[in-house]
């Protein structure tokens, strides 16, 4: 039984692979460091473990992950990091009107953006 018949085979996947890339890279640990405060300096990479962009536009969609990473930096509660996953998939959809892309990001984003490393305190870091 095919679990998404909507989906062609070949974003499938691509987005189990890249979900299970988000998942395992889960589990690095790896973790920015704290100031003499205890305030994570913000920083981002773009698109973790994503391309940023197309072969011709690099930087397509990177600036919605960019505000994606700010808004997990800023922490909040689980309707706000669900609400910053959706905001992902629509800049992603208005970027580049392609939906399955926008929809693998944000089961990416659903996946990789475990809770644990998401600051639930606001400006406090990864518990």
């Amino acid at each position: 039984m095919y679990l998404f018949p909507t989906l062609p085979r070949c974003y499938l996947h691509g987005a189990i692979f890249a979900l299970l890339a988000l998942t395992l890279s889960s589990c690095v640990g790896i973790r920015p460091p704290h100031t003499a405060g205890g305030i994570v300096n913000f920083a981002s990479d773009g698109c973790t473990l994503f391309p940023d962009g197309t072969f011709k536009n690099r930087d397509k969609w990177c600036d919605c992950c960019q505000t994606h990473d700010l808004a997990y930096w800023q922490g909040g509660s689980a309707d706000e990091r669900d609400q910053a996953d959706m905001i992902l998939r629509d800049c992603v959809l208005t970027r580049t009107g392609d939906q399955h892309l926008a929809e693998t990001m944000y089961l990416g984003a659903r996946a990789g953006g475990h809770p644990a490393g998401y600051c639930v305190e606001k400006n406090k870091g990864p518990k």
